[in-house]
């Protein structure tokens, strides 16, 4: 009939067919332009890396000192560079700034340093970088000459039970672990002693001559940082054996000393 208008439904109709269209439409220009890189760009953050530097150390004068970055880690696993600065109280690139030279470089690291007269405390400083952003962490390398050594303090404790990580064949062990200690040491330093509730002594030698030792072994070192120093976290690991007893006293030397730096008895409780 002339005059009479398109009908409603005709229109919602054909509104909602032109709005699936334009959707269709986007959806795929948006896909285009992800997949060529053309009209859209992703953005990538670079999280900035987290240096280590490693734990304090003392040394004798004239032995050579080992630094370990290698506790360091990037949050995006980028590959990182190692700048160590040996002595941040000396600007040896003379540019004002004490902790920024760079001396040696790699995640591992060896170093002498001179043999001092008197006791001395070098501040170490470990920049770590990939190659956008950057970290940095220090360590301190103290020098003792022997006129002024002062022993570590060493607090042992002891707990019985499976070693974690061993053969399943393995007997139970006095796990004895070092929960603290005053100064890190070079285990070369050190002697072990386990005497007996008689106070007879059963073992007495280098603490080293157990750091090489096998899960077969009665004995053994177990060295948590791999730098052969005495440190929180190590442990000795003693089989338990009828030549032990419980109730014997296991004690730690420090190069001369008469007295022990820690001690504890073997407990299965």
């Amino acid at each position: 009939m002339a005059g009479k208008g398109i009908p409603l439904r005709n229109i919602i109709i054909t509104a909602v067919i032109v709005m699936i269209v334009i959707a269709i439409g986007y959806y795929f220009l948006s896909r285009s332009s992800d997949e060529n890189g053309d009209q859209k760009e992703d953005i990538v953050t670079n999280h900035p890396p987290t240096a280590d530097a490693g734990f304090d150390q003392v040394i004798a004068p004239g032995e050579e000192v080992r630094l370990s970055g290698t506790s360091s880690f990037d949050p995006d696993d980028d590959d990182l560079i190692f700048r160590w600065d040996l002595d941040d109280s000396v600007d040896s690139d003379l540019d004002e700034i004490g902790d920024n030279d760079v001396d040696l470089m790699g995640d591992n690291v060896t170093w002498s340093y001179p043999i001092p007269e008197n006791t001395i405390t070098y501040r170490v400083t470990l920049t770590v970088s990939d190659g956008e952003k950057w970290d940095k962490d220090t360590t301190l390398i103290t020098i003792r000459v022997e006129d002024n050594i002062i022993p570590p303090e060493i607090t042992l404790t002891c707990r019985y039970g499976n070693v974690e990580g061993g053969p399943s064949y393995l007997d139970p062990h006095y796990i004895i672990t070092i929960e603290s200690t005053t100064s890190n040491e070079n285990i070369l330093n050190f002697t072990y002693m386990i005497v007996d509730p008689e106070d007879n002594v059963l073992y007495h030698e280098e603490l080293r001559i157990i750091l090489i030792n096998t899960y077969n072994n009665t004995i053994r070192y177990r060295d948590i940082t791999s730098m052969g120093m005495v440190s929180q976290g190590d442990m000795i690991l003693i089989r338990d054996v009828p030549e032990i007893p419980e109730g014997s006293t296991v004690l730690l030397y420090y190069l001369d000393g008469l007295d022990p730096v820690g001690e504890v008895d073997l407990s299965r409780t």
